[in-house]
């Protein structure tokens, strides 16, 4: 399930202070300016206009600035929906995702502790549990143990985390129910707190390195993946424009022989949110247009 991949890529990555990071349910997560209400998306070709025929997704927003639903079509339907409750910390205590025919498909709750720390999350599908994790934090209040229990509340895998002086994270490590290692990473950074190498290690096959660099506004313009033989897996480069939108992207694949190239172009509207976003590549070119209501 999508939600539950990201949960694990959140922490993974050093970032389970922000505890409502990994839903990019805020106006910041989707680069938007102004008192947005709600906006749709819809995949349009060239001189098509918007229209139910052509929608992909809306987003709705409360006040403050918080996804509270997004509703995704097909065809000109409503395919499912995913709404999202907060408390007064505005942090999210559920999550829930809706079927075509408005039944649950499968729901997160999340507990907060008095020190407004994320305690535990559970997820459930047709009204059973699945799976559910439990947090555990130092006096500076960062995480330092997370644990996964399985449908059964039997103890499926743990992490642990460490920090270095300057409060970043250092090292993850991953282990199995019986303390057995199943992988070690490790992150580097700049003199800017910036990540510049991610390793994971399972000290027997795995040995893969995740290499960063950014421009002068903290944005990401190269990202490496290499193998343990130190031969790269994957290699992207990106361009942005001034305010922050992506123009271009390559990505290689050298051991397929592949390179894929996008290039975009927008339109903005006054509140300099883009109204519309083209992206060609060599197979086709992809256009699609935003409708925004404000407050």
């Amino acid at each position: 399930m999508k939600h539950k991949i990201a949960f694990l890529i959140l922490f993974t990555l050093g970032l389970a202070q922000a505890q409502n990071t990994h839903y990019q349910n805020k106006l910041a997560d989707h680069n938007l300016k102004g008192k947005v209400k709600n906006f749709s998306e819809y995949s349009c070709n060239k001189d098509e206009d918007p229209s139910i025929d052509n929608i992909i997704r809306t987003y709705h927003f409360n006040p403050k600035g918080f996804l509270t639903r997004m509703d995704s079509y097909v065809k000109g339907e409503l395919n499912e929906h995913e709404e999202y409750t907060y408390n007064e910390m505005d942090s999210v205590i559920q999550y829930t995702r809706y079927n075509k025919d408005n039944t649950k498909k499968d729901e997160t709750i999340n507990e907060y502790g008095p020190d407004k720390l994320l305690k535990k999350t559970s997820n459930y599908e047709k009204g059973g549990l699945t799976d559910s994790y439990t947090y555990a934090y130092n006096i500076k209040r960062q995480l330092i143990v997370m644990k996964y229990f399985m449908k059964n509340n039997a103890l499926g895998s743990k992490y642990s985390y460490s920090y270095n002086l300057k409060g970043l994270l250092e090292k993850t490590v991953w282990t199995d129910n019986k303390q057995k290692l199943l992988s070690e990473t490790t992150y580097k950074y700049d003199a800017l707190n910036q990540l510049i190498e991610q390793r994971e290690r399972d000290h027997k096959d795995i040995d893969t390195k995740y290499r960063k660099t950014y421009n002068n506004k903290r944005k990401c313009i190269t990202d490496v993946m290499i193998d343990k033989q130190n031969k790269i897996i994957t290699q992207s480069k990106y361009e942005y424009s001034d305010t922050n939108e992506i123009l271009k992207s390559q990505t290689l694949i050298p051991y397929m022989n592949m390179e894929m190239i996008d290039k975009y172009s927008y339109i903005f509207d006054e509140n300099h949110n883009w109204i519309q976003s083209t992206c060609v590549s060599k197979k086709n070119t992809r256009i699609i247009k935003r409708v925004f209501i404000y407050e």
